[in-house]
């Protein structure tokens, strides 16, 4: 299981790193480990939105820090690579969403 849960974590933080980097001009940034990620952008405002727009899309993330600016990842240890990433396209879809003035 322990195996599993780091090659998982490596997955998502490859996505992650991509999401963040084709939106670098929000300020995208990532960071955590194993299965525990947090995203954050320059404005504070964008990680309710892009909670909403992903709930929106199906796929359940919160707002998390002193200034709700943290969109928190906390997929189950049982999630398949598959899960993982349609959870992340899903994730990387309301960024795209939400970056649109």
């Amino acid at each position: 299981m322990e195996k599993q849960t780091l090659a998982k974590g490596e997955l998502v933080e490859e996505l992650l790193a991509r999401l963040c980097a084709g939106n670098a001009v929000l300020g995208a940034m990532h960071r955590g480990r194993g299965l525990v990620w947090g995203l954050t952008f320059d404005a504070d405002h964008l990680a309710a939105a892009v909670c909403a727009a992903a709930f929106e899309r199906g796929l359940l993330v919160e707002t998390s820090g002193p200034r709700d600016e943290v969109v928190k990842l906390l997929p189950p240890l049982t999630a398949t690579r598959d899960e993982l990433a349609q959870g992340l396209d899903i994730l990387a879809d309301a960024v795209r969403a939400c970056a649109v003035p």
